[in-house]
């Protein structure tokens, strides 16, 4: 399903790319789509009869279909003209999060691939109010309901043979449009996934979404599938609130010694996948992980990260490689509920040089859910301390309750307070080591002058003042030989001496 206002970039063929190497300026629509007879709504085709259209692309026409050798269900049939090989690469994936194939008919000229429908909200549907949100706080209210507004325009959309609504064959189906609209019922209307959506922030939500598709995605990378046009309408977000990966036409095994067809969506593009319009060169999945970011960005901020022409216009593609090749805006400029650890995963995602990207889509998910996880990153710088404090506090609640802050904050006063009295036992042996250098200094000095034998002046009261000083130092009362408790700082031998 194709819902993006820009129409994919890819040149098939060795002679296209030559053509493309010559004249350096691209459009838009680089293949013309070709005349063809598609099947129309009411149609009975390969079996199945056509209930409405779900999104067209150049190549392909996406419909709304019901199975009726198989209890009427309702599914997905992608129509195309050209030899694709999608089935066969999807067909090798099984994964939560990406679409699998139920069964694929040739009539004609037209192929055929007949998938589950899963509903019909895509990350595009959710990327349009990405500004609004970028500015809410709280639970992501809003989010959840744009959700099920579309479940159950989907819904009504699908129309039995008679008529009659699909809710009426489908018990899920009834009670999707049932669903009531107040906000306060969306923890009870939505499923356990859509709940769970519902006790998170804005910023939370989305990035759990996306996070689901990243391991989609690491799923296909693991295989040797990269995807090569991720965007928000290739990200379903099913019925049931888990996201899934669409659109594998492009797609191509990593291991594939030849790349017949490069392209992409043009926002969503590395610099690298933009070059390989012109050379050729074979795609990455580093280029996937470019996208990932591109789309997060959009999701958290409302707008692209990248300058990029209107759509059907024509662009100097030398221009738009280098507007890729710089840094974008800082994130969090424009939505603040944007943490310092999250701005810099989708820094590396964005990166303009391959290698300073994440390697893989794996890598990818191993940071965002330790992210999601409140564990320190392990492939992104995390360079604010406060916010590695905050995820230290979130991971042991228990140690971070006001009670328990209480107890070590009375802990680490006592440990302050035996510190300080151990440094005032130091500094008191200290200046009783001092003074008894001292005494052993002076007395002997007071001792010669208080037993002069001419009993001069001067002798005497010298020595009666040093002996002064001493008496001051160490005894309580003069009157009293009683040692301070300063000369108890002395081993034994010096304060048997004093």
């Amino acid at each position: 399903v194709d819902g993006s206002r820009w129409p994919k970039l890819q040149i098939g063929s060795d002679e296209a790319r030559g053509q493309r190497r010559a004249t350096r300026h691209f459009s838009q629509h680089d293949l013309t789509p070709p005349v063809v007879n598609y099947p129309r709504v009411g149609d009975t085709f390969a079996g199945y009869r056509l209930i409405s259209r779900l999104g067209e692309g150049a190549f392909s026409r996406v419909f709304l279909a019901r199975q009726p050798d198989l209890a009427s269900r309702t599914v997905v049939l992608k129509v195309t003209p050209l030899s694709t090989d999608e089935s066969d690469r999807l067909a090798t994936l099984q994964h939560s999060s990406i679409i699998p194939v139920y069964s694929v008919h040739r009539v004609g000229d037209l192929a055929c691939i007949c998938m589950p429908f899963l509903g019909a909200t895509t990350l595009a549907d959710l990327a349009a109010c990405g500004k609004r949100w970028a500015s809410l706080d709280g639970p992501a209210e809003e989010l959840i309901s744009t959700i099920l507004e579309r479940r159950r325009s989907t819904i009504c959309a699908i129309s039995g043979p008679n008529g009659e609504s699909a809710a009426s064959q489908s018990p899920a189906a009834n009670r999707a449009l049932q669903e009531p609209d107040t906000p306060a019922d969306l923890a009870t209307a939505a499923t356990a996934e859509l709940a769970e959506y519902s006790r998170l922030g804005y910023v939370d939500a989305l990035l759990t979404l996306v996070t689901g598709a990243v391991e989609g995605l690491a799923h296909a990378h693991r295989r040797g599938i990269i995807h090569r046009d991720l965007k928000p309408a290739n990200i379903l977000v099913a019925d049931d609130g888990n996201p899934v990966l669409l659109d594998f036409n492009l797609a191509v095994s990593s291991q594939a010694a030849e790349t017949r067809v490069v392209g992409g969506t043009l926002p969503y593009m590395s610099p690298q996948q933009l070059e390989a319009l012109q050379t050729g060169e074979a795609a990455d999945r580093r280029d996937d992980v470019f996208s990932i970011g591109v789309i997060l960005y959009e999701l958290l901020s409302g707008q692209l990260p990248f300058h990029c022409p209107p759509p059907g216009q024509g662009f100097a593609l030398e221009s738009v490689i280098a507007d890729r090749r710089q840094r974008p805006k800082s994130l969090r400029s424009f939505n603040s509920g944007v943490s310092p650890g999250l701005e810099s995963i989708i820094d590396r995602c964005l990166a303009p040089d391959r290698e300073q990207r994440y390697r893989d889509a794996a890598e990818l998910a191993i940071d965002l859910n330790r992210h999601r996880q409140h564990h320190a990153l392990k492939f992104a710088p995390e360079k604010s301390i406060r916010e590695r404090t905050t995820k230290w506090a979130a991971r042991h609640p228990r140690v971070s309750s006001a009670s328990s802050v209480a107890i070590i904050a009375a802990a680490v006063i006592v440990v302050c307070l035996g510190l300080l009295w151990q440094r005032d036992r130091r500094l008191a042996r200290l200046n009783a080591e001092a003074n008894y250098q001292r005494l052993q200094r002076d007395l002997p000095r007071a001792i010669a002058a208080l037993s002069s034998p001419g009993r001069e002046p001067e002798l005497l009261t010298g020595g009666l003042g040093a002996s002064t000083q001493i008496m001051n130092v160490w005894l309580a009362d003069p009157g009293q030989p009683v040692l301070f408790k300063e000369a108890d700082q002395l081993d034994d031998p010096a304060r048997k001496r004093v």
